[in-house]
């Protein structure tokens, strides 16, 4: 796992039982702790400790009601023209979204057990605009202004299901460790007895809503949990997880076991700084390796092309296929996914050939409601964790898994879900995610965001997950952090 943000967000869930008698509601703590050192200036943490500062003071005058949607502009920072704010880099009270993002993650990580046995979130976030890749908050991060031509607010409640007693949060950002830590106590409705599975809560929080959830133990794959998996989903770029697998699975093991990882995008500038033991090896492969980890890593289009042609031409293969269909045959053949799941096409870099096209894919296409909606690249959360699996499996016998596992871990700036679940944890993740808005090309104004991998826990528990949604992104997040929050409290 990357350290790609200045965050640490510790889950601390304490009951209370031995105090209670045994028909009363057991009384839990959840709390968040986030590192800002080096990541907010001066004038940010002092507009900041001013937004805490109100913050708690309307945690300290508000019984917080079920149902209730509370506004951080007008419910908590009240008169900001008499506080002290300050002008900093980002305009008048820049540094106050640090005290709505970190409300924002304790949002998103706090679940209580109610009285029908199902796992819900507390709170529910009503409105925000989010921040993308923030090093702070991450994917829990939002944007907050005091400027009146830049209008924003940050709306959250207590889920109305919630019928306990009103949860009490308590806030603070203390300087002099450069620590931001926000707790809540709630309580929950029901006894550990009375607990439902993981799939009955995700089905409850999914309800109708287009996200497929696949998450396969790899010592016990019966056991796996399968919800909406069939569905099929555009792809984006998280194929490319799976284009890596393919790469280690039909190329000699002399290509990428001689040269660590580390070294396979080395700019010409710094070829001499490769240790000569590696040198030879890498110059002698250095177009294959650069396109594999320029794919995997930074979901290069052109790159996975090449990678796509590069195997095709060194595996055996009959005179009518072609790079795609090669793939596709290899990822049902030897991966197990189903019929349904591919590639119809991929015009970038060697493989932009028309001819270049596997023709079981050319009808295929997705209802939605009363629409069928026709891209190009799909597949189902099944099957994308199936890639996964065949990885931790397969990739273990034929020697690939630890070099595969490696590549997939690294991280850029950009955060995908899972990453954003488990961040500054000791989860440890081998992913690839794939995502595009309205708006982008061939998006068909909807919004998809998929994520895939292994997820490796500190006592040795490993997954093949896979989370796809298809107009369901805002959702998301929650349906992973709930997986998150479950398969780590397993292993407590």
């Amino acid at each position: 796992m990357r350290p790609f943000m200045n965050i640490r967000a510790m889950l601390l869930l304490a009951f209370l039982l031995p105090i209670l008698p045994a028909q009363a509601q057991a009384s839990r703590l959840t709390t968040v702790t986030i590192d800002y050192a080096d990541s907010l200036s001066s004038p940010q943490i002092a507009n900041g400790k001013i937004a805490f500062r109100q913050m708690q003071a309307f945690f300290d005058a508000t019984p917080l009601k079920s149902g209730v949607a509370y506004s951080f502009t007008h419910d908590v920072l009240t008169n900001p023209l008499q506080q002290g704010y300050i002008d900093a880099a980002g305009g008048f009270g820049d540094g106050i979204s640090a005290a709505a993002s970190a409300l924002n993650m304790l949002v998103h990580k706090t679940w209580f057990w109610g009285q029908d046995g199902i796992e819900r979130p507390l709170f529910e976030q009503v409105h925000a605009t989010t921040v993308r890749d923030d090093k702070v908050f991450g994917v829990f991060a939002v944007a907050l202004t005091l400027e009146a031509a830049k209008p924003s607010d940050y709306l959250w409640r207590v889920n109305p299901a919630y019928d306990g007693p009103a949860p009490r949060i308590s806030s603070e950002l203390n300087t002099a460790t450069a620590m931001i830590q926000l707790s809540v106590t709630f309580a929950d409705e029901c006894p550990p007895s009375a607990h439902h599975g993981l799939t009955d809560s995700l089905r409850a929080l999914i309800r109708d809503r287009r996200i497929g959830v696949t998450v396969i133990p790899i010592a016990d794959p019966a056991a796996a949990i399968h919800l909406q998996d069939d569905d099929q989903t555009p792809i984006a770029s998280a194929w490319k997880g799976a284009g890596a697998i393919y790469f280690f699975e039909n190329s000699d093991p002399a290509i990428w076991r001689n040269v660590p990882v580390r070294y396979w995008h080395t700019a010409d500038s710094a070829l001499g700084e490769v240790p000569a033991a590696y040198r030879d090896t890498l110059l002698k492969y250095r177009a294959i390796l650069w396109d594999v980890y320029v794919m995997t890593v930074f979901s290069g289009n052109h790159e996975a092309g090449n990678v796509l042609a590069y195997v095709y031409h060194n595996l055996l293969h009959s005179a009518d296929t072609n790079p795609i269909v090669a793939f596709n045959e290899w990822s049902e053949r030897s991966a197990g996914i189903s019929a349904a799941s591919g590639l119809l096409d991929w015009h970038y870099g060697n493989v932009q050939n028309p001819a270049n096209f596997d023709a079981r894919f050319q009808d295929r296409k997705i209802t939605l409601g009363a629409n069928a909606l026709f891209y190009a690249n799909t597949y189902s959360a099944r099957d994308l964790a199936q890639f996964y699996y065949h990885l931790a499996t397969v990739g273990r016998q034929q020697g690939y898994y630890d070099t595969a596992v490696e590549l997939l871990s690294i991280r850029t700036e950009i955060v995908s879900a899972i990453e954003g679940q488990i961040a500054h944890t000791a989860i440890r993740s081998a992913t690839k995610d794939g995502y595009f808005v309205p708006g982008s090309p061939l998006s068909l104004e909807h919004a998809v965001n998929n994520d895939a991998g292994l997820l490796t826990f500190p006592d040795g528990r490993e997954y093949a997950v896979a989370f796809t949604a298809f107009d369901a992104t805002e959702l998301e997040g929650d349906v992973i952090g709930l997986v998150i929050h479950d398969l780590s409290a397993q292993g407590q």
